[in-house]
């Protein structure tokens, strides 16, 4: 169950990531700033997600003191 919840969420970050860049893109395109700034948010918080994602999980466990 776990397992299947960390894929999740890894291909929402991913998704998340490409959906930004393709709002920042079009954004550029269309209308020069509003939807460019959104999709640099959209991409700057998967990044983020990507780093608590990664970092999270091994916090977590040495947290609990698991090995």
């Amino acid at each position: 169950m776990v397992g299947n919840v960390r894929w999740a969420a890894g291909v929402s970050l991913i998704l998340g990531f490409f959906g930004g860049l393709l709002t920042w893109a079009g954004g550029r395109l269309v209308d020069h700033h509003r939807a460019g700034r959104i999709g640099l948010i959209m991409m700057l918080c998967a990044v983020g997600g990507g780093l608590l994602y990664g970092v999270g999980w091994q916090i977590i466990n040495s947290f609990a003191g698991l090995k």
